[in-house]
């Protein structure tokens, strides 16, 4: 009987652990699962805000990217780009967004960047806006980098969602600000532990 049962035992774990790889593997399970109420605790600690880094490595960028600023023109957006580091997330969970900017501007005094990060439902509705001051990063010629974590609550609708961002200059002569860029990116909300439904 032991002859028997050893290789059904082997046969039943070694079928147990390719199901729990194939699990793994399409995104619908996860062994270690963060608690809401871990993600929230971990969240008090995270930093949302925009740190733009310079960099040179992308080599994808194009000679148009590099033309000279204009005259009489404080600044110029060549590329703006957003990107998710996933288009499907459960709530209790974060989104990354990678920003990617290459950026010429004047070296003139009084000069503001701002950034504007809008959220909307899938029927139009506006959800959040979120205003960052990023003068101090962007303060010479460029492309810059950047990463931010987008947190999704726990009482988050499922549903889909966009998220747009906005760079926008001013200057002492104009105060209202120009509009140099804008960006947008989808993603869906998916039911605590589920699954995408097919689209």
């Amino acid at each position: 009987m032991k002859l028997t049962r050893r290789p059904l035992i082997a046969k039943h774990l070694f079928l147990s652990v390719i199901i729990g790889c194939v699990l793994l593997a399409s995104g619908c399970a996860s062994l270690t699962q963060e608690t809401c109420a871990q993600f929230e605790e971990r969240a008090k600690e995270t930093d949302y805000t925009t740190q733009y880094r310079n960099s040179d490595t992308d080599l994808e960028i194009s000679a148009r990217h590099f033309k000279p600023l204009p005259k009489n023109t404080s600044a110029v957006a060549r590329l703006y780009k957003l990107q998710l580091d996933t288009t499907t997330i459960s709530p209790c969970h974060h989104v990354a967004i990678h920003k990617e900017l290459y950026l010429l501007r004047a070296a003139r005094p009084g000069m503001e960047f701002e950034e504007i990060r809008e959220f909307y439902a899938s029927d139009g509705t506006l959800i959040a806006t979120k205003r960052e001051t990023v003068s101090k990063q962007l303060s010479t010629n460029g492309y810059y980098v950047a990463t931010v974590p987008l947190p999704i609550p726990r009482l988050a609708p499922v549903g889909k969602y966009l998220v747009v961002s906005k760079l926008v200059v001013r200057t002492t002569e104009n105060q209202q600000g120009t509009l140099l860029a804008k960006a947008s990116v989808g993603f869906q909300v998916i039911p605590q532990g589920g699954c995408a439904p097919p689209t």
